[in-house]
């Protein structure tokens, strides 16, 4: 294993924190998920914007193998309980989406959403 082709079939899980500093409280619940072993193989967050927020900022979570549903949805339900999050939507973003660019037709494989009742954290292929 190794090599370009891993790096081809990775993928992150995005969860576009508020702002105005939570995305530092989301960061330090994702972390303590990461080093129990619950979430993908790394993760990443933009530096704080200093006071008075700005716009949502992203938590990435990262998974190795995009093509691995039943992982994919194990990180993203641990993202989701690590975060306590019960609304909103996760979404899962290929990196060879990312590699495309802004003219690749499609900015989410996966979505993932967060809200109560039937559906919830139900793994969705976007089409």
């Amino acid at each position: 294993p190794g090599g370009a082709q891993d790096t081809q079939r990775c993928g992150k899980w995005l969860y576009f924190a508020p702002p105005c500093g939570i995305l530092d409280e989301c960061f330090v619940a994702a972390a303590g998920a990461l080093q129990r072993g619950e979430l993908g193989h790394a993760m990443k967050a933009p530096p704080p914007s200093g006071e008075g927020g700005g716009p949502a900022a992203p938590l990435i979570v990262y998974c190795p193998d995009f093509e691995d549903r039943e992982a994919c949805t194990r990180v993203a339900r641990a993202l989701a309980d690590a975060l306590r999050l019960t609304k909103g939507t996760l979404s899962f973003k290929p990196d060879v989406f990312t590699y495309a660019g802004e003219g690749c037709a499609y900015k989410s494989m996966y979505t993932m959403p967060l809200k109560a009742g039937p559906g919830a954290r139900t793994l969705r292929v976007n089409q």
